[in-house]
């Protein structure tokens, strides 16, 4: 249901989620000045023939699943207690993915011995849980305002 603010809101994290598949979030520059990318997939190199030097899928894993979930809370409107609890595991999802980035952020600098420059993508997961946050508290309204109607009759 287009019309109801959470689904904006889900409508809004799944754009985040999906433009984290098509730029970086950190790069990484190492003695020799060579320039790497981190993105989901993994560690790219950005000179020479941009292969992948650093395989990280679980990421991948972790956005395309909390990107299913967030397409699957929107289609189930009618059910809203169902809709809180999907949004709550969202919500754990990208805060694993957030411990997950920082753990392969350090492991990628102790094994590349490279500077790593976080761009601004990285934050979107925390906007993502903000916004994921606001559609509960839109949903809770929701139950609030059917049960208030259920008591009138």
């Amino acid at each position: 249901m287009i019309q109801r603010i959470q689904t904006l809101y889900l409508l809004v994290v799944i754009g985040l989620l999906i433009s984290m598949f098509f730029v970086p979030f950190a790069e990484l520059r190492d003695i020799q000045d060579n320039l790497f990318n981190f993105n989901v997939i993994g560690v790219k190199a950005i000179s020479g023939n941009g292969e992948i030097l650093f395989l990280a899928y679980h990421l991948l894993l972790i956005i395309g699943i909390s990107i299913l979930i967030a397409l699957v809370t929107i289609i189930k409107y009618k059910n809203r207690i169902l809709q809180i609890r999907l949004c709550i595991f969202t919500i754990l999802l990208l805060l694993g993915f957030y411990g997950m980035v920082f753990f392969l952020i350090n492991q990628v600098k102790d094994q590349f011995s490279a500077d790593i420059f976080l761009s601004v993508p990285v934050v979107f997961p925390v906007l993502s849980v903000i916004l994921i946050f606001l559609a509960v508290r839109s949903i809770r309204k929701d139950i609030i305002l059917l049960r208030s109607y259920d008591r009138i009759r």
